[in-house]
């Protein structure tokens, strides 16, 4: 791996068209992941970047 925005690779079948994604990684949010407010910032950030970029959805993974 070679850090955040590196490619992934997909495998699929019946020779799908598939598009390359980029994962990215939000900056560290220094509050516990069970505080409302904490979850309530990541979503708000994730929103931005979604909308910032066009995506149809976007994926966030909470780990404390």
């Amino acid at each position: 791996m070679d850090g955040p925005g590196f490619p992934v690779n997909i495998s699929v079948r019946n020779k799908v068209e598939v598009r390359q994604d980029i994962v990215g990684y939000l900056s560290t949010i220094s509050a516990p992941t069970t505080n409302m407010s904490t979850v309530h910032e990541v979503l708000v950030r994730s929103v931005k970047i979604n909308d910032a970029l066009q995506l149809k959805s976007i994926v966030v993974v909470l780990d404390q």
